[in-house]
């Protein structure tokens, strides 16, 4: 049955913005700039997927950026189709990610009674770890917690792009070969002539330094398991991992979401795209809907760019993309 919220509200709708909900089958992009609408026609599009098929509330998975965001669709769609909206999954990725944790506790035994780590906690531990002989290249003379916060926040970021020490210690290493073995990195003039340029040798020196940086990583991801801590971070790490090794785990939640939605998609980074992606490869043409501005990725230093909301349009070659143009919140002198 169709709510008269939901005629009413349609109705308003332009003819592209009827076209993103109405088009509930296959994968679907909206590139939508601010004030157009975007969280109304994801709403309206999850009433329109329930008035339309047998999926059931609980089968659709809607994810955004912040849990403001969360209550926002939250509220609007429980103002279009009442209280069915509280069995629609709608989540920040996070939110999302301990969810399954806390639905699947049995494939993630090895999180059983892990607390999260405070910053101070986690700052301690580094510290410990670099005090080990073989890190003593990052513990400067006179400043040795240098690279303490500089650590922590690679590790961070390197999570957010779903790399583990081992990808990043081989890439590392690949890398060091390549330079040493390139006739571009030969000098062919001067003192140095014959021998590696000074150039060459800054980027070996490089490389060598995130292979340190790799092995850090995995003491510190080791010290973590063995004191049951948990950083903010590893909710999405441990879901994109378990996505890969837990074939039953995948097959769970790829029948259970029949239908993904995504808002502001311009701001998602590599693990969060990995988590979409392997969810929606159950289907050929997955009923996936991305929504974001490719020009207000205003989450950019989290990981997020243009190409990562570009990505879907690059895996699934017949994916519709919808352009909306006019802003409706804004005046027109602005």
């Amino acid at each position: 049955m169709t709510s008269e919220e939901f005629i009413k509200q349609y109705e308003r709708l332009s003819k592209k913005q009827k076209e993103a909900v109405d088009t509930i089958d296959g994968p679907v992009m909206v590139i939508a700039g601010p004030g157009t609408g975007k969280t109304t026609i994801l709403t309206l599009r999850i009433a329109k997927i329930l008035k339309e098929t047998d999926t059931p509330a609980s089968g659709i998975l809607a994810l955004t950026f912040t849990e403001v965001g969360v209550c926002n669709m939250r509220v609007k769609l429980r103002n279009i189709i009442g209280s069915r909206a509280d069995e629609v999954h709608i989540h920040t990725f996070h939110s999302f990610a301990r969810s399954v944790i806390n639905e699947f506790e049995d494939h993630f035994t090895h999180l059983y009674k892990n607390e999260q780590i405070t910053d101070i906690e986690a700052e301690a531990l580094m510290r410990d770890i670099l005090k080990q002989k073989e890190f003593f290249k990052l513990r400067p003379l006179g400043e040795p917690d240098f690279y303490v916060y500089k650590i922590l926040q690679t590790i961070a970021e390197c999570k957010k792009e779903a790399w583990d020490p081992e990808m990043i210690e081989s890439f590392a290493k690949e890398e060091k070969k390549r330079i040493e073995t390139s006739e571009d990195s030969i000098s062919t003039r001067g003192s140095s002539k014959g021998t590696l340029k000074a150039e060459a040798l800054k980027r070996i020196e490089k490389c060598d330094r995130t292979v340190l940086f790799a092995e850090v990583y995995k003491k510190y991801e080791q010290k973590k398991k063995e004191e049951r801590k948990i950083d903010f971070d590893d909710l999405l790490f441990e879901l994109v991992l378990s996505l890969k090794r837990d074939s039953l785990l995948l097959q769970l939640l790829q029948e259970k979401y029949l239908y993904i939605l995504v808002d502001e998609h311009q701001d998602t980074n590599d693990a969060q795209n990995l988590i979409i992606k392997t969810i929606a490869d159950f289907f050929e043409n997955p009923n996936l809907f991305v929504v974001g501005d490719e020009k207000q990725a205003i989450y950019r230093f989290q990981g997020a760019s243009v190409q990562n909301f570009l990505y879907f349009e690059k895996i699934w070659k017949d994916i519709k993309v919808i352009n909306l143009e006019d802003n409706y919140r804004s005046h027109q002198s602005i």
